[in-house]
């Protein structure tokens, strides 16, 4: 595998109110270029060039060239998305413009004029500062807000010269399944995640309740609650991913494609709809992607048509209602897992989950996890499985 990873730094600047007059100028240029280009139906480039640069020239003299092409380029992005105005303060900049030094982003606003931003440098993005002065990374366009500055560092994807196993995961509310090509269970924790979601449902109903005679206080209160609850959902979702990415370093990832899960099918109730909608498990396969590239791990997504109703053992239907198989006790996450290892598109990896009786030969007895239906010696037999994957479970 080749290719690159991009991680985007987060840094503190102490410069809000020099850069506060440049935001809103930029503001004001892409909301002058929005209506514009609304106005005499600017679809192209070309044509937003031609018809805005030297009228924001004359209008906005103290800026380069750099920032005013950025206006228009914004405001036909924002067109695109039937935006009717530009709200946020933010502004990307131009490599031609920008120079990050480590400590400091020095940009060139106009003709003499530069903006020295101070950044606050933590052990974090110091990290990778000394690596982007070893070589290792290379920065690209910044990005600058009232209170932040982002830089994206660009680094080589570790190729891969040879996969020393494969591991799929089933994704579930509370949990990730996992199962290697070579029958160990991977099973990984995910309960924190939907805790939290349901702890703040909870503040915010409280708050709606006995706040709701003052709608501006409501309002302060409730955007407070959904910033600390992203903030620590995203700080958990980013520990389970590193750890999941060294676990499975080297390895061949695979994963369901839930594209669209929300909008398929018929979701009645309220709590179920907000328990969908809650669940974050595009952005969690996002972040083990990313971070498993890193380690040198490539990573790959399958249909996930009936993973979990068709048993990978036995070929019976698992009911949706059913934790396990009716017929052969297997367990209904393991299965989704098996399954969804034996989609890969590499067939050395498919020996596992096939449901003609390939995996009972290669898979040892007491890796069989199931139960349900099933003698004492296979009960036995799991419980041991269970013993032995918690020294695996990450």
């Amino acid at each position: 595998m080749s290719g690159f990873q991009v991680q985007s730094v987060r840094f503190c600047h102490m410069n809000e109110g020099e850069s506060a007059e440049l935001l809103d100028d930029f503001r004001a240029m892409t909301n002058l270029c929005l209506r514009t280009i609304r106005k005499n139906q600017i679809r192209t480039l070309k044509q937003a060039h031609r018809a805005l640069y030297m009228r924001l020239r004359a209008r906005y003299p103290g800026y380069n060239a750099a920032i005013i092409a950025r206006a228009y380029r914004v405001a036909l992005q924002l067109r695109k998305h039937h935006a009717q105005e530009a709200k946020r303060l933010v502004l990307r900049f131009s490599k031609l413009n920008s120079r990050f030094t480590g400590d400091t982003l020095i940009v060139n606003v106009g003709k003499g004029q530069q903006l020295t931003l101070h950044l606050k440098v933590t052990d974090y993005q110091q990290r990778f500062i000394d690596a982007w002065r070893r070589g290792e990374y290379t920065v690209h366009e910044a990005t600058l807000t009232p209170s932040l500055v982002i830089v994206p560092f660009e680094k080589a994807a570790t190729p891969i010269l040879s996969v020393k196993d494969a591991v799929a995961f089933d994704v579930n509310e509370t949990n990730l399944a996992g199962m290697t090509a070579s029958g160990k269970l991977l099973q990984v924790d995910t309960g924190e995640l939907k805790r939290l979601h349901d702890t703040y449902y909870r503040k915010r109903e409280h708050i709606q309740r006995r706040v709701n005679h003052k709608p501006r206080l409501q309002q302060r209160l409730l955007t407070q609650l959904t910033m600390r609850e992203h903030n620590r959902v995203h700080d958990t979702m980013h520990k389970i991913s590193k750890q999941i990415a060294l676990e499975t370093a080297g390895c061949h990832i695979v994963f369901e494609n839930l594209n669209g899960i929300r909008q398929r099918g018929r979701i009645r109730g309220r709590r179920m709809k907000r328990r969908l909608n809650s669940w974050n498990f595009a952005r969690l396969q996002a972040l083990i992607e990313y971070k498993a590239k890193l380690n040198g791990s490539s990573v790959e997504y399958v249909n996930p048509w009936n993973t979990s109703r068709i048993c990978s053992r036995c070929g019976g239907i698992i009911d949706r209602f059913d934790w396990f198989c009716q017929n052969c006790g297997l367990d209904r996450h393991v299965n989704a897992a098996r399954n969804i290892l034996a989609r890969s598109k590499h067939r050395m990896w498919r020996v596992i989950g096939s449901a003609e009786g390939s995996l009972m030969r290669l898979t040892p007895p007491d890796e069989q996890y199931s139960y349900g239906r099933v003698d004492e010696r296979e009960k036995t037999e799991y419980r041991t499985a269970q013993q032995y994957s918690a020294s695996l479970t990450l």
